[in-house]
C-alpha cells in the first residue's frame, strides 16, 4: 500500500526509476557475455536477447503504470494515441535517412566501390526492424507515459527537455 501511494505521488519518478532499473538489470548481462566493444564485433546471439528485453522496458513499465494508475481507461487512451498519429507538413523529413542510405551504394558504385546486394538488404532489412523495435520498445514508456504526465505540470520545452536527458543521457547513456 505504502509503494503504490508513493506511486500515485510521483508517478514520473516511478516511471524514470523503475525503467532505469528494468533496463539495467536487463542490459549488465551484456558486460559478461560480451567484451568491451564486442557488440559490434560478432556478440554471441543471447547477447540480442538482452538488448531486446532492456530496450522494451519503456513501454514494458509505461504500460504497468498506465494499467496501475489509470486502469482500462489509461490503456484504452494510449491506444488511441497509438492509432492517431498526425505528421503534419513535415511528414518528408522521415525520408532523409531511407534517401540518403538508398542513395550510399549508387554513389559508391559510381566511385568504383564494389557493392554487395545482399550486405545492402540485410542492413535495410536490420534497419527497419531496429527502428520499429526501437518505436515499439520506447515510444509507449517515454512520450506514451511519461511525457503527458510531465505536460500536466510543465511547459512543453521543459517537459520535452526533461524526457530528452533521461531518454538519450541516462537510458541510451548507459
Amino acid at each position: 500500500r505504502a509503494v503504490m501511494r508513493w506511486v500515485r505521488a510521483n508517478p514520473t519518478t516511478a516511471f524514470v526509476a523503475l525503467t532505469l532499473l528494468l533496463s539495467w538489470l536487463l542490459w549488465s548481462p551484456l558486460f559478461v557475455l560480451v567484451g568491451r566493444g564486442g557488440l559490434g564485433h560478432d556478440p554471441p546471439a543471447s547477447a540480442f536477447a538482452f538488448i531486446v528485453l532492456g530496450g522494451l522496458a519503456p513501454s514494458f513499465v509505461g504500460l504497468l503504470l498506465t494499467a496501475l494508475l489509470d486502469g482500462r481507461d489509461g490503456l484504452v487512451e494510449i491506444g488511441r494515441r497509438l492509432k492517431d498519429v498526425h505528421l503534419g507538413r513535415w511528414w518528408w523529413a522521415l525520408t532523409i535517412i531511407p534517401a540518403v542510405s538508398a542513395f550510399m551504394p549508387l554513389a559508391q558504385a559510381a566511385a568504383g566501390i564494389a557493392i554487395d546486394p545482399g550486405a545492402i538488404r540485410a542492413r535495410v532489412l536490420a534497419g527497419l526492424g531496429i527502428g520499429i523495435f526501437a518505436a515499439l520498445g520506447e515510444e509507449i514508456g517515454w512520450r506514451g507515459f511519461l511525457l503527458p504526465r510531465l505536460l500536466e505540470r510543465m511547459v512543453p520545452l521543459r517537459a520535452a527537455l526533461f524526457v530528452g536527458l533521461v531518454w538519450g543521457g541516462l537510458w541510451h547513456g548507459y
